[in-house]
C-alpha cells in the first residue's frame, strides 16, 4: 500500500471521528470552545474532485478533530450555474446562516471562490476566507480584501508531457481531448503556453470538434507512433453529457494508444498519469491555513500559494497494458493498483466478524478451494454487521470502503451473506465498478436482483427444517412433542416462516414455540421437558430483555440445562449442544463459492454461470450426544457426517495407510501423524454436486500421491475423463437433467475405485481418476471394468440417451519425473484424441 493509500484510510477513520465528535458527552470535549468551518463547495457530492478537497480538509482538522465543528454546504454549479440560480443560492444562504458565525471559510473551486467575492459582506461579515481549486486568479481580485488568502490550482502539462514522451520517444504525434467547457476553455489556454516547447518534438492535433463516438472511433485506429493527451470532457460537440469517469472510461477502452491527463480524477479510469493535479492536496493545503488562522495569524499575512501541489500520478493497469515499468518513472511517483505479486487479486467480504463461528466455516472452505490455487492473492475484509447493526453503520461503512479500494484492483469479490451481498448490490458499482461477485451464505435471494447486475452470480443457503425434524423422528420414534426455541429478530422471524410451511407435513406431532423469554427462563423450562419431546434450536441471539447472545452462547446456556435432546439446521451449533440435523455450512457455501470464482477467473462470464440454488447441505451430527441419549446409529441417513468421534487404533492406521504407505506405527514421527490428520481433511472435502473431491483438493491429493511415488520408486497413472453429449443434454432436457446424468457418471467411477485411489471432479463435466501404485496397464484394466459398469447401466436404466466417457491415460514414472501440469496436459491430450475418435465412430454408425 502506498503512501497516500495508508494516509487517506487514517484520515477516513478520523472523519468518523469528526462525524461522531458532536454526539459524544460533553465529558470527552476539551475545554476549548469549538471552532466553526464553513466549506462551500462549487460542485455536489459524489462529485470525485469535490469529494477529494473534503476529503484533504478533514485530514487536516483531524488531530484537532473534537474542537472543530465542520459544516459542508454543496452549490451544485457543475449541473446549474446560471445567474438567477446563484442569485437564489444567496437568498437562501442569507436565510440559512443568519445569526450563524463562523471562525472561517473554506471555499473550494472557482464558483464558491467568485460567489464569496460578490456576496462576502453580506453574508459573511469579518469572516477569513481560504480558497482552493481555483484556476483564474490575479492578484487584483484580492484588492482590498484583507481577509482572503488561498492556494491557486494550476495544470503543470509540460511535466505530463516531458513523461510521457520519455516513456514513448517514438511520439511523432498527441491527440488532445478538450471540450468547451469554461474549465476546458482554461486547461485549452494552458495548454497553449506549453505547446510551443514541443514543436520540433511533436504535432498536436486537436479533437475538439468531434463528438464522443467520433473519438472514439479515432483513438481506436492511431497510430503506433501516437499518444493521447486528455485534458477535461463532460460535454461534447452534439450536447452529449458526462460523469468524468464515463468520459474517459469509454474513451479508454476504445483507444489502443496510451493516454494521459492532468487531473487525479480521471487516474483509475483509463489514463496512464502524468504530473496530476489533486483535490485531496488543494484541500489538506487549504485547511492547513485555516488553521494558521484559527491560531492568530491574519489572512493577509499569510501568502498566497501559487505553485500548485501537483504530484507524479500513475495507474499500475494501464502500465502493464502498455508495457511501462515502474523503474521508469520518477523516483516520488505515486502508483495505484499496484499488484506487486502480478497474481490474481481476490476479496473475501464477510457480512459479520472474524471468529463468528459461521464466518470462520465460510473462510475455511474458501481456503479448501483458493489455497491450492497459486495465482491469487485474498483478501478478507470483516463489515461485523452481527455487532452493529445501527441504520447509520452501512453509511459509514459505505465511506471507509469507498477510500480504502479507491486504489485497489480486484479481479474478483466472494460476499458471504445477507449484509455484504446487499451492501454490494446497493454500493458496488461505486466502490467496485466492474468486478464480478460471487455470493454464497444468502437466505434472502430474490431473481430480480441480478436483472441489472451481469457480474453477479452465486450460492444461494436454504435451510431444510423439514429433513431435520424428518431424522429427529427416525431417530427417537417416541417423540410427540417439539420445542421449538427461536428469537424475534428479523433472521428468527424469517425461521418461523420456514418452519410454518412445515408444521402441516407433521400432523402427529405437538409445535410449541420458546420465543418471548428470558433466557434463564428458557433454561428452567427445557430442564424439565418430557421424554417424549425434543428441542428444535432455530436462532437465539437475544432474549426478551435484549440481552445479546452469540450462537455460541445460546446454544452452550441451553445445553447445559437441557433434558432432551436438541436438533437444528445450523452447523455452528456442532459439538456445543446439538444431536445434529441437516445442517447448512458455511464450509461448503464457502467452498462453492470459491468454486465458482475459480470458473471466472479461468475465463467464464458471471452470467453463463446459474445460480446455485440448491444449497450444500449435510446430515451432520454430533458423537458424543449421539451415546448421551443413546441414539441408535445405524438409523443414522447412509451420507451422515458424524463429528466429534474419539479417535480408535482402526481408524487411525487406516487413515495412515491411505497416506503413508508401509510405515511401521513405531517409527511415525509427529510430523508424519500432522500429515496423515492434513491428509484425512482434504480426503473429506467433496465437491457439491457429485460428492467426489473438488478440483482443489484432487489436485492437492494427486500432488502428494506423486510425492509418495518419487519417494518409494512406484508408478501412478491418472485418467481424465469427459462425459461425452452433456451440451446436447443440457440444451434437450434442460440443466438438471444434466446435472443428473453427471453424478451417475462420477457413481460409476466411484464403482471401480480402489481403497488407495482418488477421483474429483476437475470442472463442469470432467473428472479426475487418480491411481496410485499403479502403471498403465493396470489403469486400462480397471477402466475396462468401469466400462463395463456403464455398459450394464445403460442397458438397465431407461433414458432416451446413453451414458458415454472419453478418457485419456498418463503414467507417472519416477525414472523420469514431470509435474503436476504436464501430466494432467498429457492426460487431457490423450483424452481428446479418444473425444475424436469416438465421434468419428459415432458419425460412421449414423451413416450407415
Amino acid at each position: 500500500m502506498n503512501l497516500i493509500s495508508i494516509r487517506r484510510y487514517i484520515c477516513l477513520l478520523l472523519l468518523t471521528m469528526i462525524l461522531m465528535s458532536s454526539a459524544m458527552p460533553s465529558s470527552f470535549a476539551q475545554s476549548s470552545p469549538k471552532k466553526s468551518i464553513l466549506v462551500l463547495n462549487s460542485y455536489h457530492k459524489d462529485y470525485k474532485w469535490s469529494d477529494n478537497i473534503v476529503e484533504g480538509i478533514t485530514a487536516s482538522f483531524a488531530p484537532n478533530a473534537r474542537n472543530i465543528d465542520l459544516q459542508v454546504e454543496y452549490m451544485d454549479t457543475h449541473r446549474i450555474s446560471d445567474n438567477n440560480y446563484i442569485y437564489q443560492l444567496f437568498e437562501t444562504y442569507k436565510y440559512k446562516f443568519n445569526g450563524k458565525k463562523f471562525d472561517a471559510i473554506i471555499a473550494s473551486d472557482d464558483p464558491a471562490f467568485d460567489f464569496l467575492l460578490k456576496y462576502h459582506d453580506q453574508l459573511f461579515p469579518n469572516t477569513p476566507i481560504v480558497f482552493c481549486g481555483v484556476n483564474y486568479f490575479t492578484e487584483s481580485m484580492l484588492v482590498d480584501q484583507n481577509l482572503i488568502t488561498g492556494v491557486v490550482e494550476g495544470q503543470d502539462i509540460k511535466s505530463t508531457l516531458d513523461i510521457a514522451l520519455k516513456l514513448h520517444p517514438n511520439t511523432k504525434n498527441i491527440y488532445v481531448i478538450n471540450d468547451n467547457t469554461m474549465t476546458g476553455n482554461s486547461i485549452g489556454k494552458t495548454l497553449q503556453e506549453a505547446i510551443p516547447l514541443f514543436k520540433d518534438r511533436v504535432n498536436f492535433i486537436s479533437l475538439e470538434e468531434y463528438d464522443m463516438e467520433q473519438i472514439k472511433e479515432k483513438v481506436a485506429h492511431l497510430p503506433s507512433d501516437s499518444l493521447v493527451l486528455f485534458l477535461i470532457f463532460f460535454q461534447d460537440v452534439s450536447g452529449h453529457k458526462f460523469s468524468y469517469a464515463d468520459s474517459i472510461s469509454q474513451i479508454s477502452a476504445s483507444s489502443t494508444v496510451p493516454i494521459y491527463g492532468v487531473w487525479d480524477f480521471s487516474l483509475g479510469d483509463g489514463i496512464v498519469g502524468g504530473m496530476l493535479s489533486s483535490g485531496y492536496y488543494q484541500g489538506e493545503l487549504a485547511a492547513n491555513l485555516a488553521q494558521r488562522i484559527l491560531r492568530g495569524e491574519k489572512p493577509s499575512d499569510i501568502p498566497i500559494i501559487k505553485e500548485s501541489p501537483n504530484h507524479y500520478m500513475f495507474d499500475s493497469i494501464q502500465m502493464k497494458r502498455f508495457n511501462i515499468k515502474p523503474s521508469d518513472l520518477p523516483q516520488e511517483s505515486i502508483i495505484i493498483n499496484d499488484t506487486y505479486s502480478g497474481k490474481k487479486q481476490v476479496l473475501v467480504l464477510n457480512s459479520y466478524h472474524s471468529g463468528m463461528t459461521w464466518t470462520d466455516n465460510v473462510i475455511a472452505g474458501i481456503k479448501s478451494i483458493l489455497n491450492a490455487n497459486t495465482n491469487t492473492d485474498v483478501y478478507y475484509e470483516f463489515m461485523d454487521t452481527k455487532q452493529n447493526s445501527g441504520p447509520e453503520y452501512i453509511p459509514k461503512l459505505y465511506e471507509i470502503y469507498k477510500y480504502k479500494f479507491k486504489n485497489k484492483h480486484f479481479d474478483a469479490v466472494i460476499t458471504s451473506d445477507d449484509d455484504a451481498y446487499n451492501f454490494l448490490l446497493k454500493y458496488g458499482r461505486e466502490i467496485l465498478p466492474n468486478i464480478p461477485i460471487v455470493f454464497c451464505g444468502v437466505n434472502y435471494f430474490q431473481e430480480s436482483s441480478l436483472a441489472d447486475n451481469h457480474l453477479i452470480t452465486g450460492i444461494i443457503e436454504v435451510l431444510d427444517v423439514q429433513k431435520t425434524i424428518e431424522v429427529a423422528l427416525k431417530l427417537q420414534p417416541i417423540v410427540r412433542n417439539v420445542v421449538v426455541i427461536n428469537d424475534r429478530s428479523v433472521t428468527g422471524q424469517e425461521n418461523k416462516k420456514l418452519l410454518t410451511d412445515v408444521i402441516p407435513r407433521f400432523p402427529a406431532i405437538n409445535f410449541t414455540f420458546y420465543e418471548d423469554m428470558n433466557i434463564s427462563e428458557i433454561q428452567d423450562r427445557v430442564a424439565k421437558l418430557p421424554n417424549d419431546t425434543i428441542i428444535l434450536l432455530l436462532s437465539f441471539n437475544k432474549d426478551k430483555s435484549n440481552n445479546i447472545f452469540s450462537y455460541e452462547e445460546s446454544i452452550r446456556i441451553i445445553a447445559e440445562k437441557s433434558a432432551v435432546p436438541i436438533y437444528s439446521v445450523w452447523d455452528f451449533y456442532m459439538k456445543r449442544g446439538i444431536v445434529g440435523g441437516m445442517l447448512s455450512s458455511g464450509y461448503y457455501q464457502g467452498e462453492t463459492a470459491a468454486s465458482i470464482l475459480l470458473r471466472i477467473l479461468d475465463g467464464e462470464k458471471p452470467q453463463d454461470i446459474p445460480v446455485v440454488k440448491q444449497s450444500p447441505n449435510k446430515y451432520m451430527f454430533d458423537y458424543q450426544y449421539l451415546i448421551k441419549y443413546n441414539i441408535d446409529q445405524s438409523l443414522l441417513p447412509v451420507d451422515s457426517i458424524i463429528m466429534n468421534r474419539p479417535d480408535s487404533n482402526n481408524e487411525k492406521y487406516f487413515i495412515l495407510g491411505l497416506v503413508v504407505l508401509l510405515i511401521l506405527l513405531s517409527t511415525i514421527s509427529l510430523v508424519q501423524r500432522k500429515r496423515a490428520k492434513d491428509q484425512m481433511k482434504v480426503l473429506k472435502t467433496p465437491d457439491y454436486l457429485t460428492g467426489l473431491l473438488n478440483r482443489g483438493t484432487g489436485l492437492t491429493f494427486l500432488q502428494q500421491k506423486i510425492d509418495d511415488a518419487a519417494k518409494n520408486n512406484n508408478k501412478l497413472t491418472i485418467i481424465f475423463v469427459d462425459v461425452n453429449h452433456l451440451k446436447m443434454v443440457n440444451d434437450t432436457y434442460g440443466h438438471q437433467e444434466g446435472d443428473k446424468l453427471i453424478q451417475a457418471a462420477s457413481r460409476l467411477l466411484l464403482k471401480g475405485i480402489r481403497r488407495s485411489d482418488g477421483v474429483c471432479r476437475f470442472g463442469g463435466d470432467e473428472f479426475l481418476f487418480i491411481l496410485p501404485d499403479c502403471n498403465l496397464t493396470k489403469a486400462m484394466e480397471i477402466w475396462t471394468k468401469i466400462e463395463g459398469f456403464i455398459d450394464v447401466y445403460n442397458t438397465e436404466q431407461h433414458h432416451k440417451y446413453l451414458l458415454s466417457l472419453s478418457q485419456g491415460f498418463a503414467e507417472y514414472d519416477p525414472e523420469n519425473p514431470i509435474s503436476v501440469d504436464a501430466l494432467i496436459k498429457k492426460a487431457d491430450t490423450e483424452m481428446y484424441i479418444a473425444k475424436r475418435l469416438y465421434k468419428v465412430r459415432l458419425d460412421s454408425d449414423n451413416s450407415t
